[in-house]
């Protein structure tokens, strides 16, 4: 009577777990020493008989579907076509992607089978890397069958457990997501879903494991692709956003939103459901963020993206630019307007971000900029990111309120003369040195550094210089501080320069026939000087005249001191 009533019991109880759903103990795997088994991985197998089953290794999971097992086969005389130590490191992508798989929260798995192939050439299913093909194949009820070709020696055996790992949660796509979204992907080409189904097997690998080397051949593609290329056309090389929404959501915000992807190849379809997993603001903090290269793998390393730069965009008057943001594409510009004050009216004002060069912080474009006097405000990078299915004509109205003055009767600035310089040869000691053979002595200087920017204003730095030295029965010292901002302008070989600020001081003491004499000085700078100059590469040179008495000639050298 106890035992009737105890079976009674456990038929009762699987009863409920059938009802509700569950699964009490996972089904048996398939037997390897069958071949229309083995015909599941690869169709070469139906009809065979030679082959020598043995289980390599074999792991436990617990998903949302209940417990599952992983396990690895190969024929018994196997791992002679891959690098040594190739098999291991598959079962150490085994066991990292079963650990890593509870933190994605909630995920259904089945049991899964790996069966390891040596020496076949791949079939028509491809998912190729260096030395190594795989493929990941389920049909509902039934195991997950993933087929890992072991090439040739050329594989790798570094980056056998980032692949095995990759094909691993393609298993659990297949079981967490309907059938109709897994049918959007396009055999691993670009195209309906492979772009979310491909990049998120990508980030996975790198949460299990560390990043291997071919995932910067993913971050190459995008940093190449990406300017004028949709993210949903894209394949494995959108790897870059899956690294970046696991970086702002965490692991567990990677399902919810495959969840949300479409049941339909069509790119509206896929678009559609791009604007609705994440509202605007989100994704234009992606394209902020990957210009910024603020994206880091699942073990938390930067993917090491180097972002193109955009064309610049620049303005010396009033006047409209128009440019196109498709639906998923990152848009980045430099934008640079030149001396004066600019009204600027962005249609629509949504859709992008602005920051000055100088910023780490993207903001909205400001409604004005004053550029008459400090010069380092004009100069913006610039994203755009529309994320609808439809293209937006972005229109950039800027209009010039107010227009600098002219400097030395010339707007004109020589585009080799922008940039930072420092003085690399004073012509003044030379020059002394040639017209006062009398005088002995010694010139050091400092901070002799200027920055000539595009829209025609310049800032020096804190120049310092001492001389010592005797003239006849005199010896003297003197010393002086200047600094100098303003406006320039280049016109037939002049090199004008406007001084809107300057400052300078010093003090000259001179001791002759025993007699200490101190004068303070203030040097003269003139509203405006133009002299002679000539610039090339690095180097630019600028001439004083001194009368009758030759000129000086100083070299500056290109860059920061």
């Amino acid at each position: 009577m106890p035992r009737i009533a105890s079976t009674l019991g456990l038929l009762l109880f699987f009863a409920l777990m059938s009802m509700l759903g569950a699964s009490p103990a996972r089904a048996e795997f398939g037997n390897c020493d069958d071949p229309n088994y083995l015909a599941k991985f690869d169709e070469r197998f139906a009809g065979s008989h030679d082959f020598l089953c043995t289980e390599v290794a074999r792991v436990d999971v617990n998903s949302d579907a209940g417990p599952s097992g992983i396990r690895v086969i190969q024929h018994l005389n196997g791992d002679w076509a891959g690098e040594a130590g190739s098999v291991a490191e598959i079962v150490h992508g085994v066991s990292a992607a079963a650990a890593a798989m509870p933190r994605l929260g909630s995920f259904r798995m089945q049991d899964t089978t790996i069966l390891l192939v040596d020496g076949w050439a791949l079939n028509d299913r491809r998912e190729v890397w260096d030395g190594y093909g795989g493929y990941a194949d389920f049909t509902p009820g039934d195991e997950c069958h993933i087929t890992i070709y072991m090439l040739g020696p050329a594989g790798r055996a570094s980056y056998a457990a980032s692949i095995v790992a990759h094909e691993l949660f393609h298993c659990v796509q297949r079981a967490s997501l309907t059938q109709e979204q897994i049918a959007t992907s396009n055999a691993g080409a670009p195209g309906g879903g492979t772009w979310w189904i491909e990049g998120s097997a990508e980030w996975f690998a790198t949460l299990a494991l560390p990043a291997p080397p071919y995932e910067n051949q993913r971050v190459d593609a995008f940093d190449a692709e990406s300017p004028d290329r949709r993210l949903d056309d894209m394949a494995y090389e959108s790897y870059p956003f899956f690294a970046w929404l696991g970086g702002v959501r965490g692991a567990t915000g990677l399902m919810p939103f495959m969840h949300q992807m479409a049941s339909d190849f069509s790119p509206r379809a896929q678009q559609a459901a791009m604007t609705a997993v994440l509202p605007a603001e989100d994704w234009l903090h992606f394209a902020e963020d990957y210009l910024d290269q603020n994206i880091h793998d699942g073990q938390g390393a930067s993917i090491g993206s180097t972002p193109q730069d955009g064309d610049t965009l620049e303005w010396n008057e009033t006047r409209t630019e128009r440019i196109v943001l498709h639906p998923f594409t990152i848009v980045r510009r430099n934008l640079t307007m030149h001396c004066g004050r600019w009204g600027i009216a962005p249609r629509p004002s949504q859709a992008h971000a602005a920051k000055p060069a100088t910023s780490s912080t993207w903001n909205a474009l400001p409604s004005d900029i004053d550029n008459l006097d400090n010069g380092g405000h004009g100069d913006f990078r610039f994203v755009g990111f529309n994320a609808t299915a439809s293209d937006v004509n972005f229109q950039l109205a800027v209009t010039r309120t107010a227009e600098c003055a002219e400097c030395g009767g010339s707007h004109e600035v020589d585009a080799c003369m922008v940039g930072d310089w420092r003085m690399t040869t004073d012509g003044a000691e030379a020059w002394m040195r040639e017209h006062l053979p009398n005088f002995h002595g010694t010139v050091s200087a400092s901070g002799n550094v200027i920055k000539m920017r595009s829209n025609g204003t310049f800032g020096t730095g804190v120049a310092q210089t001492e001389s010592s030295g005797t003239l006849g029965g005199a010896a003297g010292y003197g010393q002086l501080t200047g600094q100098a901002a303003g406006r320039w302008s280049t016109s037939g070989g002049m090199l004008n320069m406007c001084y809107d600020a300057a400052s300078g001081s010093g003090t000259v003491r001179v001791m002759e026939h025993g007699h200490l004499t101190t004068v303070p000085v203030t040097p003269h700078v003139p509203a405006v000087s133009s002299t002679r100059y000539s610039c090339s590469g690095n180097t630019f040179t600028q001439t004083m005249p001194m009368g009758t008495h030759g000129e000086v000639t100083s070299i500056y050298t290109r860059g920061a001191p």
